[in-house]
């Protein structure tokens, strides 16, 4: 099982034409641009990338796409959450067949009356079907809705699931984190709460993955250096201008003005698909022009 500590992941977008299909011709230069700004990995297919408006087909072009694109020079995991088993495992088995570096998968969230057992089941099914890969949970309550006792869920898959290597944690409860850290030596944490990144480093998480990184990788790294270098007022500096810009992107729409920041960047990665609604185009001018406000902008790409 491979080692995948200390990196700062990207949750990729996934490109899309006009017409709404699958756009893989736009991968290969945002890996390149992405290792170049010292993105060590691509999380694939998840809340940002659209993943549970895609087919399974299409995840597993998406998978590819980004397996031959990285070419070794970056971890790839997989986002492989269904709510159909079969196509959880499919996943997850096709993730292992090309060569990526893990899989993570949401909890079936449609049913909330179904205990921890039942969960772990689900879970175990899937990280077999993905045969020696690591396997990490993927908490992310406030789109799930499944807020579930993450200790005994945790204590049962660790003595079920072979494979079981930790948690894409994306909470803002911090206290939570620190305690299961506490009592989970051996897993790794990554924290998924980019706006909080500076409050996550003391509790020494395993690693960043997070949807802004695709244009602010800068940003973060100043970051985190500026922490390593216990420059507390640089580094809260950092985190506010994180903030900010989260606030602003918000306030123009979310996931969809994210993904419009590649265009700012030269990286069109096109529509999205509904329910989300594309970002309008004449926005754009307004959109740059809050990021520069706030001292972003130039932080960016």
């Amino acid at each position: 099982m491979e080692d995948i500590k200390g990196m700062l992941i990207a949750a990729t977008f996934t490109p899309f034409k006009k017409n709404l299909e699958l756009d893989t011709s736009k991968i290969e230069n945002l890996v390149e641009k992405l290792i170049k700004l010292g993105i060590e990995g691509f999380f694939v297919a998840g809340t940002t990338g659209e993943g549970l408006s895609l087919t399974v087909e299409e995840r597993m072009k998406l998978f590819e796409s980004f397996c031959k694109s990285s070419s070794g020079r970056a971890k790839v995991i997989a986002h492989v959450g269904a709510l159909s088993l079969q196509d959880a495992k499919k996943l997850a088995k096709y993730a292992s067949d090309i060569g990526l570096d893990g899989v993570s998968a949401l909890l079936p969230f449609y049913y909330k009356n179904v205990g921890i057992e039942q969960y772990v089941e689900f879970i175990n099914e899937v990280a077999k079907a993905a045969k020696d890969l690591a396997f990490y949970l993927y908490h992310i309550p406030s789109l799930t809705g499944l807020n579930i006792d993450l200790h005994k869920f945790l204590t049962q898959a660790t003595s079920t699931v072979s494979n079981f290597a930790g948690v894409k944690y994306s909470s803002p409860d911090l206290m939570q984190l620190m305690t299961l850290k506490e009592n989970f030596p051996d897993l790794e944490f990554y924290f998924g709460v980019d706006e909080m990144m500076m409050h996550a480093l003391p509790l020494k998480v395993d690693g960043f993955i997070g949807s802004t990184y695709n244009f602010a990788p800068r940003l973060y790294k100043q970051l985190i250096e500026a922490f390593q270098r216990n420059d507390i007022d640089q580094a809260t500096k950092f985190q506010r201008l994180s903030l900010k810009m989260v606030q602003v992107l918000n306030s123009f729409g979310g996931l969809p003005a994210f993904k419009a920041v590649m265009k700012l960047l030269g990286l069109d990665h096109g529509v999205c698909r509904p329910p989300l609604r594309t970002f309008d185009d004449s926005r754009l001018p307004d959109l740059e022009k809050s990021l520069r406000e706030i001292g972003v902008l130039d932080l960016l790409g």
